[in-house]
């Protein structure tokens, strides 16, 4: 009689008076070996986008079998890595991949399958059809100090309140960086004539929006404008605030591609 192997882990099943002589070595590089790898193993996966078929082997080193799954390279298209069919396995998935597309793992079963945030490290598993996103216990109590969550994902929280950080970037005249990484909410006042730039935006792919308070100094009649992003407002005509000393205008910025576009409304003259 043959040996035969597991159905998930594919480890050898030494027939019964089988492999004399070499019964050792086969439980060694046919199981034990294995074993080691889906508890502990790493696959390194480089990938541009489109689909990459973990490979499989029966009672051999595969991509399919092992614990931890690295995958990375610049992506111009999705990423879609297949597990094989009919075969229950956990995966620890590191998505360190760079450019605006997803990596999403799937089942050669044809199922549900399920997206890898980029940037960050998700538990998943897969029943041989469907793939399925471990939950986390999430973060409870109270935080204090400054926590960076980069980038992680949250998918329909419900949020009761919030605030927002307010940086106060004081007086301000010519060329200066609107640096997306002091908040989400931040004013000037205008002193003479400014030029801004964006600075750390998010990649594209990655909406941003931002609230800008520009006062007019006691001169009034100062100018704001953008360097190296295309501005668009509604219907057109440009960024123009009100004119009049120590007005004060809100500057809404809404942008998708890293800066390069910058969509403003302004709610004018809060004298």
């Amino acid at each position: 009689m043959p040996d035969t192997y597991t159905s998930n882990l594919r480890l050898v099943l030494q027939a019964t008076g089988s492999n004399s002589g070499t019964w050792g070595t086969e439980l060694n590089n046919q199981m034990i070996t294995l074993v080691d790898s889906s508890i502990a193993g790493i696959a390194a996966i480089a990938t541009t986008g489109g689909t990459t078929t973990l490979t499989v082997g029966n009672g051999a080193a595969d991509q399919s079998r092992e614990a931890i799954l690295s995958i990375t390279g610049t992506l111009t298209s999705n990423a879609i890595i297949v597990a094989p069919a009919s075969v229950s396995k956990i995966y620890l998935v590191n998505n360190a991949t760079s450019g605006a597309h997803t990596v999403t793992m799937s089942s050669a079963g044809l199922g549900t399958s399920v997206n890898i945030t980029q940037g960050s490290t998700q538990l998943c598993y897969t029943d041989g059809t469907n793939f399925y996103l471990v939950a986390q216990s999430g973060l409870q109590g109270t935080a204090t100090g400054a926590i960076d969550m980069n980038r992680f994902l949250f998918d329909e929280p419900l949020i009761k309140r919030y605030q927002e950080f307010y940086n106060a970037m004081g007086n301000v005249t010519g060329a200066t960086n609107l640096n997306w990484n002091n908040g989400n909410f931040q004013s000037m006042t205008l002193t003479g004539n400014v030029t801004l730039t964006a600075t750390n935006f998010p990649a594209t792919g990655i909406g941003l929006s931002m609230t800008l308070k520009c006062t007019q100094d006691a001169t009034g009649s100062r100018i704001l404008s953008f360097s190296g992003s295309t501005v668009r407002v509604p219907g057109g005509g440009g960024l123009i605030l009100s004119t009049e000393p120590n007005d004060v205008d809100y500057v809404m910025i809404v942008s998708e591609d890293g800066g390069a576009t910058l969509d403003c409304a302004i709610l004018k003259n809060f004298s």
